[in-house]
């Protein structure tokens, strides 16, 4: 981008003269605007090609790294607040991950951002929850539902085999 040339006028000029140097200005101006309206053009386009290209270099999966991830609240919602419901659970952190929506007590659906092609890909999951007065007391998390949308896992309690809202549930997906 460069700076228009102008002319000054000076004071001993006679009108007619000092006319055609302010038409002349005028257009040298307006000729720079032009040329500015494309630069600022040519750099949105830009911005737009480059913004696409980081898109899909961040798309890309390297082989052997995890397809998706998450680590997320059994015992809270997205509010970050203690709930019973039935309603999409707190995610702390994730990668090609949508949702984690509570189906009942210890029961979740993980819904993936980009769904794979098939549900032929290895899931490990595990969970913790707070120890009370009992020390042995674990929870263990396993997948039961493989789709290429979403994986359903469900938590037990080890104490009782009874499903659990844990406070913490680790997902990957290999």
């Amino acid at each position: 981008m460069s700076c228009p040339t102008t002319t000054n006028i000076e004071r001993t000029q006679c009108i007619g003269n000092s006319l055609s140097i302010i038409n002349e200005n005028f257009f040298n101006l307006r000729v720079a605007a032009c040329d500015n309206d494309n630069n600022i053009t040519n750099l949105t386009n830009d911005i737009l090609d480059l913004s696409t290209r980081v898109d899909t270099v961040s798309s890309l999966i390297v082989p052997g790294s995890s397809k998706a991830w998450c680590k997320f609240s059994g015992t809270k919602d997205t509010n970050n607040q203690i709930s019973e419901f039935l309603t999409d659970r707190l995610i702390y952190n994730n990668f090609n991950i949508l949702s984690v929506y509570k189906k009942a007590k210890g029961d979740y659906r993980v819904l993936f951002e980009t769904p794979f092609v098939n549900n032929k890909y290895a899931v490990i999951c595990n969970s913790t929850e707070k120890l009370n007065t009992n020390n042995n007391k674990y929870t263990w998390a396993q997948p039961y539902n493989i789709t290429s949308a979403y994986v359903e896992i469900r938590v037990q309690s080890s104490e009782t085999g009874t499903t659990v809202d844990p406070d913490f549930v680790s997902l990957v997906i290999y």
